[in-house]
């Protein structure tokens, strides 16, 4: 049986209910250098130009919520329930490539 991966022992059932406190804190705790926020860094530097792509446009289109709106009040609206089943199909199918 493993004893030790990587300097940290195996995890009892004593360390399980540490789940969710602080590095360092609790029994069996994970030393803070198996904490490294290098990844998540980067990560969110990547994101942070998406971010501020997204909070720069509007999240939803006004004039196409605008001319639904008032086509469902008109009664002009139509529901193809063929096309909306169709497209539920599509999402369900696997992509090919």
């Amino acid at each position: 049986m493993i004893d030790r991966i990587g300097g940290i022992a195996p995890a009892s059932a004593g360390d399980l209910r540490a789940v969710g406190t602080a590095p360092g804190t609790g029994a069996g705790s994970v030393p803070a250098a198996a904490f490294d926020k290098a990844p998540a860094r980067a990560a969110s530097a990547q994101l942070s130009p998406l971010a501020r792509d997204l909070a720069a446009s509007p999240p939803v289109e006004s004039e196409k919520v605008t001319a639904l709106r008032d086509a469902i009040i008109r009664g002009d609206y139509r529901v193809d329930p063929m096309a909306i089943a169709a497209r539920m199909l599509a999402l369900e199918a696997p992509s090919a490539g």
